[in-house]
């Protein structure tokens, strides 16, 4: 994670506190203290900016060392909860949207337009792959210490575009496996061949 955005999140954090106090003649503390308890979805934001900040330091490389990647991906995968969280005090709590619907409607449009996509991408696309050419483990073949070849049954798979030595992030819907991603693919699926091969490790 890029540390340009963490920098302009927490500037924004401290400058517009910042300002509050010096308009009501506050403390800076105190300032924060009750831009949580009065404006309504600024105590989510603040989790939201925990969140981030938890995220970019599993980021580090001196910390992702010693995380596996799996862990890596799951506690990433926060990172849209945090977007989700930091979004409504924007919309409801923030004065750039005061006396503007249509600037507001078109702020929440893009939002939910970007939200889409993601969703799409991310969730929908594999699932409706998964359904289409029905992939199933027919046989597990063992190449070496840890290695398996795993034979993947399906239908219209030269539709699947796949090639030998591809990127594929399988995911094996079984106890303790579901959220673990085995990836790569030999040899190339063809039209006239009923199963692709996926190699990956246990």
């Amino acid at each position: 994670m890029s540390s340009a955005p963490l920098l302009l999140l927490s500037a924004h954090a401290v400058l517009t506190t910042l300002g509050y106090a010096e308009s009501g003649r506050l403390g800076f503390w105190s300032e924060a203290g009750s831009l949580i308890t009065t404006m309504r979805w600024i105590l989510a934001s603040v989790v939201a900016y925990a969140m981030i900040v938890a995220i970019a330091g599993v980021s580090i490389r001196a910390v992702r060392r010693r995380v596996s990647y799996d862990t890596w991906w799951v506690i990433h995968c926060y990172t849209y909860l945090a977007l989700a969280l930091s979004v409504p005090h924007q919309i409801v709590d923030g004065t750039a949207f005061v006396g503007h619907p249509l600037a507001r409607s078109l702020w929440i449009v893009l939002w939910l337009a970007t939200a889409g996509v993601v969703i799409v991408y991310r969730l929908g696309m594999p699932l409706a792959r998964s359904l289409y050419h029905g992939l199933e483990v027919v046989d597990a073949r063992p190449e070496g210490p840890g290695v398996y070849s795993l034979v993947v049954r399906g239908r219209h798979l030269g539709r699947l575009a796949v090639s030998g030595g591809q990127y594929f992030g399988w995911r094996f819907l079984t106890r303790g496996m579901w959220w673990h991603a085995h990836p790569s693919v030999s040899p190339p699926c063809r039209p006239a061949v009923p199963a692709g091969h996926h190699q990956g490790g246990r």
